[in-house]
This record gives C-alpha cells, sequence and structure tokens, in this order.
C-alpha cells in the first residue's frame, strides 16, 4: 500500500508541469526545446505545455523602501535584509512576504525589473493588485538555503530574544 502510494506522488509529481503547476523541468534534455519569447510555452515534441500560473516567474527588485508603524518583528527584520540581498526573488514568494509585511508595514515601494533591465517603479507594493494577494497555495521555499545569512542577522540585532 505504502509502496503505491509513492509511485501514485512520483507519477503525480512528475505530470505538474502539464498542469501549468511546474513549467521548468527534465524536458530540457530533448534537442530543440525552446521556450517562447512571452515565456508561457514551450515547443516540447510530445507535449507541448503552457504556463497556468506565474509560479516559475522571477523578479530583480531595487531601491526597496519600507516605512514601519511600529519597530518590526525579527522575522521581518529578516525579510527585510532577504529581499535588499536577493538578486532576484520568485513572485509568488515575494507575494507571500509582502502578506505579512503589509500589516506592520505602512507604505512598501520598490522599483521592479521582470527582464533585468527596465525597471517600474511601484509606490505601493501592499495596493498593488498583482503583489497584494498569494495567488496559489503552494509549498514554495521563501528564502535560499540556509547559508548563516539567518543567523548572521541575528547576532547583529543582539542574538535570539
Amino acid at each position: 500500500l505504502i509502496s503505491r502510494a509513492i509511485v501514485l506522488l512520483f507519477l503525480a509529481h512528475n505530470f505538474l508541469p502539464y498542469f501549468g503547476l511546474r513549467f521548468e523541468s527534465c524536458q530540457t534534455m530533448f534537442s530543440n526545446f525552446l521556450i517562447s519569447a512571452d515565456g508561457r510555452s514551450n515547443n516540447h515534441y510530445l507535449f507541448p505545455q503552457t504556463r497556468g500560473s506565474d509560479l516559475g516567474t522571477y523578479l530583480k527588485l531595487r531601491d526597496l523602501k519600507i516605512y514601519w508603524r511600529t519597530a518590526p518583528s525579527l522575522r521581518y527584520q529578516t525579510q527585510e535584509a532577504f529581499l535588499r540581498k536577493a538578486s532576484w526573488v520568485n513572485v509568488e514568494a515575494l507575494r507571500w512576504i509582502l502578506r505579512g509585511m503589509c500589516i506592520q508595514a505602512e507604505l512598501i515601494s520598490a522599483e521592479v525589473s521582470q527582464d533585468f533591465q527596465t525597471y517600474q517603479s511601484i509606490k505601493n507594493l501592499c495596493l498593488d493588485k498583482f503583489f497584494s494577494f498569494p495567488r496559489l497555495f503552494i509549498p514554495i521555499q521563501l528564502y535560499p538555503p540556509s547559508d548563516g545569512y539567518e543567523l548572521k542577522i541575528k547576532e547583529q540585532m543582539g542574538g535570539y530574544r
């Protein structure tokens, strides 16, 4: 029974690209695998895929400004440090981070780029329809694998409280 469940989970995981939930996968091994210019489909010769969500989209943040109502908690300070340090951030992860930060922040503004060249200035990310609410409840990693960065932040702030 357990082995059947494992096989079913494995099969379901491998079909995620065809449901539009995981766009990139091992199919890059096929020759002439190309993603369309708009990034929403590919030319896989057996099963062409289209993207059903923006889960695999990454953005570049620049000139991030956060105006806190009260002193932010350690969690939000760590998330702010992550957003300032990250060279790119997953859109859905950013939505989940903003969902929490907007509770304590009066205003969060930034310049955002999808192509890493042209930037769009957004006055308030908390009120922007694109960023204000997470669209998918899919478990994603909000932070890069731990390299001790969070511990360094906590040490700089006087350790655990």
